[in-house]
């Protein structure tokens, strides 16, 4: 329950700038159309319902900052999780909870305090959609029951039911919505106030209005979602007059508000009624009314131009701007084809980089980038460089398959994943980003800056995704049946002190290196698989792989790329 109000809180957030976009825009452009502002209504209704991020280039979202880790890799990593792990009652799965949330051992847990407080949210938003729709079938009921004894009738050709136990005129029902009218309207009146109702059931406004509220149930605790149900429901009245007066024409403006006037009733509630049309807001209505002109076409393709422009602004993401979703291969280097020196240099650096290569290190050094290396504890003085273990192995002399992967290109700076080995074996990843002046060439090709950072406890989508570009398993480093051939010793092994390896989940969450209070979900699949979907506690993305089990039914569960959500999602 808590993972999906994650998500939900996620999407309200996203959809709020789009909300408060669209109030700023009524206070600023009162004189648009209000049919278009029900249409962008609309377009939030939908970044509420679509958990899928639409990204353009028009977008207007300020960009969602991630926390990463930016600790010193020395500090976790010059001990062995081994020696930790032979321990008696203390597990290597312990010893990363207690990297990853600067606890000793033995100190008490604070891990648990979020996981209880997500999962108490998660009761009481789902506390509130019930206390909203119970609300729902209270309305509907006392509305049901009032028109009870409606008497039919017609005039002009439309058919409505009259009452005397209601006060205003309003449409009432789903598939066949009815117009209900109390006695008290006058034949003056009865007019306007059909053709009103008329123009609602044309226009499905019955039906927009209910969705509207279902929505406000399940965002209840978003205040934004508050404001944007109410004024939609205003917009969706002032569009039905201004369709009304178009029909019947400017000079009967004043006729058709002194019905409104008449008919209207106080309504002291904060919340519309969600299930059927009075009259709400009528002295501002009325005053939109005189005020109103039959706009002109120009006037008209501004409107549009403008409605459409806070659409894309604020309704979709920025491309390549804190996306989750896996995306299939991996991603292009670009600049690498038209400059093949650039690569060699970054290659060379990358190979020196895993051998601690000190001589070549320097020589491919700036000041400055030497100076990064030091403050992050990976080169002291001129001779030394990097530590023991973890450490990336310089190749893999039987497979040729070196510990490093080259994600990016530029022309100014490249990404590197290294492929950091302890001798459990486990394999952890380590992000770099080196920058370098453009149009360097083999002589004069120097890092400038290097940034460093260390991917053993991901806790959010966006690291996921950074350590395995596109979700990608297979073939890669991360792959312990084929990329790097330490599952069968693994297998042997994880009896004595890895004891997680023997469920999917767990195993999953180990040795893709997850914080421990990832939440886990697995579903079966065929042949023997499970599917393990994660959903990360700091932004609520998740991601998912398919666990196999390769060393029989006793043995351990390694991780393979997610074919199913390569596919789709699960």
């Amino acid at each position: 329950m808590e993972t999906l109000f994650l998500t939900v809180l996620q999407m309200g957030i996203s959809a709020s700038w789009l909300i408060l976009a669209i109030t700023a825009v009524r206070i600023l452009f009162s004189g648009i159309p209000r049919n278009m502002f029900c249409m962008m209504w609309m377009a939030a209704g939908l970044r509420l319902i679509c958990p899928w991020k639409l990204q353009t280039d028009f977008s207007l979202l300020p960009e969602r900052k991630n926390a990463f880790f930016e600790g010193s890799p020395a500090r976790f990593l010059q001990e062995d999780l081994t020696e930790t792990a032979s321990v008696p009652g203390h597990s290597a799965a312990a010893s990363r909870q207690n990297l990853a949330t600067d606890q000793l051992p033995g100190a008490p847990a604070s891990g648990n305090l979020p996981e209880t407080i997500s999962a108490a949210a998660g009761w009481l938003w789902l506390a509130g959609i019930f206390a909203m729709c119970m609300y729902l079938a209270v309305c509907w009921y006392h509305v049901k029951k009032a028109v009870a004894e409606a008497v039919p009738a017609e005039s002009e050709g439309i058919r409505f039911y009259q009452c005397d136990r209601i006060t205003s005129p309003f449409l009432f029902g789903l598939a066949s919505p009815k117009i209900y009218v109390p006695f008290s309207v006058s034949e003056q009146e009865l007019s306007y106030v059909l053709q009103h109702e008329t123009m609602h059931k044309k226009r499905l406004d019955h039906l927009a209005k209910l969705t509207g509220y279902l929505l406000l149930s399940v965002y209840w605790f978003q205040p934004m979602v508050w404001a944007g149900y109410l004024l939609f429901c205003r917009d969706i009245e002032l569009a039905c007059d201004e369709r009304v007066i178009r029909q019947i024409g400017e000079a009967r403006k004043k006729e058709y508000s002194k019905a409104l006037l008449t008919c209207s009733v106080n309504h002291r509630t904060a919340m519309p009624n969600p299930v059927a049309f009075g009259e709400i807001g009528v002295k501002k209505r009325v005053k939109k009314i005189l005020a109103y002109k039959i706009p002109k076409l120009r006037t008209v393709l501004a409107a549009a131009i403008v409605c459409a422009a806070v659409t894309l602004g604020f309704g979709t993401e920025a491309k390549g701007s804190n996306s989750f979703q896996p995306q299939s291969g991996t991603q292009a280097k670009t600049g690498a084809e038209t400059n093949p020196e650039l690569e060699e240099r970054i290659t060379e650096w990358a190979i020196a980089f895993c051998g601690r290569d000190v001589k070549t290190i320097r020589s491919m050094q700036s000041p400055a980038s030497k100076k990064a290396l030091q403050d992050q504890n990976l080169q002291e003085g001129e001779h030394s460089f990097g530590w023991s273990s973890p450490w990336p192995w310089n190749m893999d002399q039987e497979e040729q398959q070196p510990d490093y992967r080259i994600v990016s290109i530029g022309d100014t700076s490249a990404e590197i994943l290294y492929y950091a080995w302890t001798s459990d074996p486990h394999v952890t990843v380590w992000r770099q980003v080196i920058t370098y002046p453009s149009a360097s060439g083999k002589d004069t090709f120097r890092i400038q800056d290097v940034s460093f950072e260390v991917l053993d406890s991901i806790h959010s989508a966006k690291q996921f995704y950074t350590a395995y570009p596109g979700g990608v398993i297979d073939g890669t480093r991360m792959d312990y049946l084929h990329g790097n051939s330490a599952g069968e010793a693994l297998n042997q092994n994880a009896k004595d002190f890895i004891r997680e390896l023997y469920q999917p989940d767990t195993a999953a969450v180990y040795l893709l290196n997850l914080q421990p209070d990832t939440q886990v979900k697995t579903k079966k699949a065929e042949n023997g698989k499970t599917t393990v979907l994660f959903t990360f506690p700091q932004d609520g993305g998740s991601a998912s792989v398919t666990m196999i089990q390769p060393y029989g039914k006793k043995g351990i569960w390694i991780p393979q790329t997610d074919t199913v959500s390569m596919n789709g999602g699960i």
